[in-house]
């Protein structure tokens, strides 16, 4: 089967790209090949490539403050990439898709916790991040629209906070984990404190990489067998401050927490479908992943994202 993976050069292609096996035949692209907010290049995407399967990475993504102050540009380019990929993958009778959402397309709101993948439409997204859930609820919404009327079979994936190597550690821009591994590693090269606004009984998941695209793998490989169009991925939960101090430890940073809330204290999803589907499944240990991650951030300074 020929797999079309698009975001190569994000966290999530770049693992798995170093991860794939022999038993398919493998197409990785980024933006350097293909611009998938421009639909003939798109569309000359598919003609060209002719996958079985896309597998879709590729978004437009970033912490807190980017969700925050560029609302617009989230939604937009987000469902323009989306739709992009939905309508040329139908078009050119790709009925496989994996496409990837993100556990924050959940209500802020919920009618219990953990979340379950029924409860997505059960209420508004957290309003610091919601121009990004919505789009990605919309790809939620179309890949089941596609279902429906054209008898595709589009799953979505939900995970929690992805944490590894090859991720975005910009300073403004980038997610929990990578953002703390930078500014405790300035704090520590300048020898200052490092002040972090977030709730003291803010929590999140997380799950490694790695074991992300490893589930991937999984499901591609007995894709016809599944039973279910949507499968959250979630593993360990931790409060952000234990998160801090892990960091602040391994790097040897000084840190002051200022009790400040800006964004949602709490978005706890169960991974009860996802285990029932793969009985066997293990996870990597976070303490290890993380000073992982940690050191090849500092050994690979110059050249990561930042």
């Amino acid at each position: 089967m020929k797999v079309l993976v698009t975001g190569k050069n994000g966290m999530l292609g770049t693992y798995l790209e170093e991860l794939i096996k022999e038993n398919h035949e493998w197409i990785f692209i980024g933006r350097n090949e293909y611009d998938l907010n421009d639909p003939k290049q798109v569309e000359n995407m598919f003609l060209t490539i002719k996958p079985d399967m896309v597998v879709h990475f590729a978004a437009v993504v970033g912490g807190l403050y980017l969700n925050m102050n560029h609302k617009t540009k989230m939604f937009h380019d987000n469902v323009i990439i989306n739709e992009n990929v939905l309508h040329f993958a139908n078009k050119y009778s790709v009925t496989k898709g994996i496409f990837f959402t993100s556990t924050c397309v959940f209500p802020a709101e919920p009618p219990s916790f953990p979340m379950t993948e029924d409860m997505i439409m059960s209420g508004n997204p957290h309003n610091s991040n919601n121009a990004y859930a919505y789009a990605k609820r919309m790809l939620y919404l179309q890949c089941q629209n596609y279902n429906k009327e054209f008898n595709t079979k589009y799953i979505c994936i939900s995970p929690c906070n992805i944490y590894g190597k090859y991720d975005n550690f910009n300073l403004q821009d980038a997610h929990v984990v990578p953002a703390l591994i930078h500014k405790l590693y300035l704090a520590k090269q300048e020898n200052r404190i490092h002040q972090v606004p977030t709730g003291l009984n803010s929590v999140r998941q997380f799950i490694y990489a790695n074991d992300a695209v490893k589930i991937v793998t999984k499901m591609i490989d007995v894709f016809d067998t599944l039973s279910f169009d949507h499968y959250i991925l979630a593993h360990e939960e931790m409060k952000i401050v234990d998160i801090v101090r892990k960091i602040a430890d391994y790097i040897g940073a000084k840190y002051e927490i200022i009790e400040k809330e800006e964004g949602i204290t709490k978005k706890t999803c169960s991974n009860e479908r996802l285990l029932n589907t793969f009985d066997s499944l293990t996870f990597e240990d976070f303490d290890s992943e993380l000073n992982n991650t940690i050191k090849w951030f500092i050994n690979n300074y110059d050249s990561v994202r930042k």
